[in-house]
């Protein structure tokens, strides 16, 4: 438990920062956080059924394509 209380102070910390030097708001942040949380897992939150692992992870790679953003890292499969 004492890790979750010291993410929750870096995340609070870095959203403060966030603030002061571009104006971000906390609940704007934690708004596009759940956005993209349900986005990349409708297996779970959006009622979209998957019945294997394998699915999800197909299902996963095709949202990631469609994606306007490049993949960061290389998955850990393949890494």
């Amino acid at each position: 438990m004492d890790e979750l209380g010291d993410l929750t102070v870096q995340v609070l910390f870095a959203a403060n920062i966030a603030k002061e030097q571009r104006g971000l708001q906390l609940a704007a942040m934690l708004r596009r956080a759940r956005e993209k949380l349900v986005r990349r897992h409708p297996h779970v939150y959006a009622g979209v059924a998957a019945e294997s692992s394998a699915e999800v992870v197909r299902n996963w790679d095709k949202l990631k394509r469609r994606s306007a953003w490049p993949p960061v890292q290389p998955r850990l499969s393949t890494a």
